[in-house]
C-alpha cells in the first residue's frame, strides 16, 4: 500500500505491521471504550492501532480502519484545553494543536476520513458515525 507524505512523495507501508491487538489494554478509559466499540462493529475489518505516519517524525494515529477508510483520534480531557500538567508550557500546548492539525492534513491527503472522538461523544453509537462522518458501520 502507498502513503503520500507531506512532501507529496509516496512511500510503501504494510498495514499488517499495525494490526490491532484487540486484547491489548488501551491507554485510557475513554480509548478503551472506543476500542471496545470498534471491536463490536469493525472486528472483521482490516483495523490498525498506533499507526506511525510515514515521514512525519513521531506522529501516530490511535485507530485506523483500512477497510472503511477512516481514522479515529481519541482526545480525552485536556487534549485541546490548556493543562499545565500535560502541556508544560503554552508553547507546548501550541505544538500539540499543530501536531493534531498535521495529522489531519496527512490523513486527508491519503483519502481517509479523520474522526475525532472526545469524552463528550461517549458512549459511541453507529448513528454518531453515520450522522457526523457519513461512515456506516
Amino acid at each position: 500500500m502507498k502513503w503520500k507524505t507531506s512532501e507529496k512523495r509516496e512511500v510503501s507501508i504494510v498495514p499488517a505491521n499495525y494490526s490491532i491487538d484487540w486484547d491489548r489494554k488501551a491507554p485510557s478509559k475513554g480509548a478503551a471504550q472506543v476500542k471496545e466499540f470498534l471491536k463490536k462493529h469493525c472486528f472483521h475489518d482490516n483495523m490498525g492501532e498506533e499507526f506511525l505516519i510515514p515521514s512525519s517524525g513521531k506522529l501516530r494515529i490511535d485507530f485506523i480502519n483500512w477497510s472503511k477508510e477512516f481514522v479515529i483520534e481519541f482526545n480525552g480531557k485536556g487534549a485541546h484545553e490548556w493543562n499545565e500538567f500535560f502541556m508544560k508550557s503554552r508553547s507546548g500546548y501550541a505544538r500539540s494543536i499543530k501536531r493534531d492539525l498535521k495529522k489531519q492534513e496527512l490523513v486527508e491527503l491519503n483519502g481517509l476520513k479523520f474522526v475525532v472522538i472526545t469524552d463528550a461523544d461517549l458512549p459511541l453509537t453507529k448513528k454518531h458515525f453515520s450522522d457526523n462522518y457519513d461512515i456506516w458501520l
